[in-house]
């Protein structure tokens, strides 16, 4: 017979071990491009499968422009959330979802002022161009 304590010792340290993100891999990899009078570009690497990436974004138009590498997490199986701090302690934080089919990515940022100036940003669809 099992021992009450014993059951109840397995079941709180299973519920104390968190979750590992199960992130898009390797699908997300690749270089994701806007073209025309208002180009971005964002290149995404994967460091660790399937939740730790590397990108590089940038962004530009007539009179602006700028650009910046951070560091990623999955958040979700389709959704990586990127930072970086400014020099000043401000936080970056640039999101990337994916289509179904990885074969476009929708960028929005928050707070990414000091990466690109006043009169442009690293939001919109992006189609991969590449892997």
């Amino acid at each position: 017979m099992r021992s009450p304590l014993l059951l109840s010792a397995i079941l709180t340290s299973a519920m104390v071990i968190p979750a590992i993100a199960a992130g898009p891999g390797y699908r997300a990899e690749g270089t994701y491009e806007r073209k025309g009078a208002y180009s971005q570009s964002a290149k995404i690497i994967v460091i660790d499968a399937p939740d730790q990436f590397a990108a590089s974004f940038s962004t530009g138009i007539s009179g602006c422009g700028g650009g910046v590498g951070m560091n990623g997490r999955a958040l979700t199986t389709s959704e990586i959330l990127f930072t970086k701090k400014d020099e000043g302690g401000g936080l970056c934080r640039i999101t990337v979802k994916f289509s179904p089919d990885f074969k476009s990515a929708k960028v929005s940022e928050d707070g990414c002022l000091y990466w690109h100036g006043a009169s442009c940003d690293f939001e919109g669809t992006l189609k991969r161009t590449s892997k």
